[in-house]
């Protein structure tokens, strides 16, 4: 085999290896229809689930499509409570790093309590949740984020678990991810409480890469 021969062998082995690692981003921008997020029916059992619908929405976006998707809630403000939307999944996301999700407050909702993260259903139905959690800055878009890429030793730093049981991590069902769902939180008690806010959140650019 000559010189230039062994290059475009070389070449050619070194495409075919990164293209079977390479993974296309999974994206919805909201630009047409929920895309099948949705607020899930166990929801409506819980009393700390205040979301009421979830639909498209010109109101606000954070991409050129000029919607996102508007979840309308009812945070009584003394209390923990939660808003929440999922979108079923079922993919192996072996090789992907991140999810992302834009998180829009607007500007009458209440100060200090809106928080958000990303909630993943995984393998026989094992539920884990993003220990990163992101204040909401009302009347700004907030990046929410949640790592992928983890390993035995390091994924409890990033995500915590319903049961601590072996086999219900993220590392051992990454190839089972049956949803994906973002969480907006009003963390609030009735010792450190706020105002009650009836009104939407939006969510925009929900990115798994």
């Amino acid at each position: 085999m000559n010189k230039h021969t062994f290059a475009i062998a070389f070449i050619s082995f070194y495409l075919a290896a990164n293209s079977a690692f390479s993974v296309e981003p999974i994206k919805f921008m909201f630009e047409s229809d929920t895309a099948g997020w949705e607020i899930p029916d166990w929801a409506e059992s819980q009393k700390d689930c205040v979301g009421k619908f979830a639909q498209v929405s010109s109101a606000f976006s954070h991409n050129k499509s000029g919607k996102s998707l508007e979840i309308m809630a009812n945070f009584p403000g003394n209390n923990w409570t939660q808003a929440i939307v999922e979108k079923k999944l079922d993919r192996d996301l072996t090789g992907y790093k991140e999810i992302t999700a834009y998180v829009y407050a607007p500007k009458n909702a209440p100060t200090g309590f809106l928080q958000a993260r990303v909630i993943l259903t995984v393998g026989s139905w094992y539920f884990v949740e993003s220990k990163s959690v992101t204040p909401l800055n009302k009347g700004k878009w907030v990046k929410v984020s949640a790592k992928l890429d983890v390993d035995d030793k390091n994924q409890s730093t990033y995500w915590k678990y319903s049961t601590k049981k072996e086999g219900m991590g993220l590392v051992e069902n990454i190839d089972r991810i049956r949803k994906v769902a973002i969480r907006v939180e009003y963390n609030a008690s009735t010792k450190n409480y706020g105002s009650p806010y009836k009104g939407p959140v939006y969510i925009d650019d929900i990115t798994i890469e």
